[in-house]
């Protein structure tokens, strides 16, 4: 028997994805239009947003510090919600969607039915959040907390996708054909064909 998916499915409705909301405090870094230097330092900091786009909205620490960014420049973009800090050294774009957050967070990328919802391939919500990981790896969080370990706080509502090789795909999800071929294995059959073909035709 499969996994039964405690999703709430649209067909034929549009999907609309919630943005991850900036820090409510701040606007902006205390740059002054009239100081040459800070502004160049605001365009340094804004090529933080640019080169992160260029990755695939989500990159590392070293990726970005490898582009001629530092430390403390990550630290101030992210303090100030230009950019989410999901995990230890992992970034990614404000405007990333919660689950793609919460799968970063965990420690892998969207999955399943999960990736089929990000990718439009079918509407609706779901409470689980199915999440593909490699198998090696192992210092895996909390969907909602990266200080905690998810297995001193086991979540039901995450469901790991482990793979020995990397799945099709990129940097947020796997890819739509993916995420159908692991729909078919991970749901339950009367929910697979409910859905299946409603999505395989999009």
């Amino acid at each position: 028997m499969g996994y039964t998916l405690d999703c709430q499915l649209r067909i034929g409705v549009p999907l609309h994805s919630s943005l991850v909301e900036p820090v409510a405090h701040n606007s902006g870094p205390p740059f002054s239009a009239r100081s040459p230097s800070r502004q160049a330092s605001r365009v340094r900091l804004l090529r933080i947003e640019t080169d992160l786009r260029a990755l695939g909205g989500v990159g590392t620490a070293a990726e970005l510090i490898s582009r001629g960014h530092t430390a403390d420049m990550l630290r101030l973009w992210s303090d100030y919600g230009r950019i989410v800090k999901v995990r230890k050294g992992v970034y990614v774009e404000r405007a990333a969607s919660p689950d793609v957050v919460e799968a970063l967070r965990v420690g892998g990328r969207l999955a399943c039915i999960s990736a089929a919802v990000h990718l439009g391939l079918i509407d609706g919500t779901c409470r689980s959040l199915h999440i593909s990981v490699p198998r090696e790896m192992s210092r895996l969080r909390t969907r909602h907390n990266a200080r905690r370990k998810l297995t001193d706080f086991p979540d039901e509502s995450v469901v790991l996708h482990w793979s020995r090789t990397a799945p099709a795909g990129d940097r947020q999800s796997v890819s739509a054909d993916t995420a159908l071929s692991q729909m078919s294995r991970c749901a339950h059959p009367d929910t697979w064909s409910a859905i299946g073909e409603t999505a395989a035709n999009r």
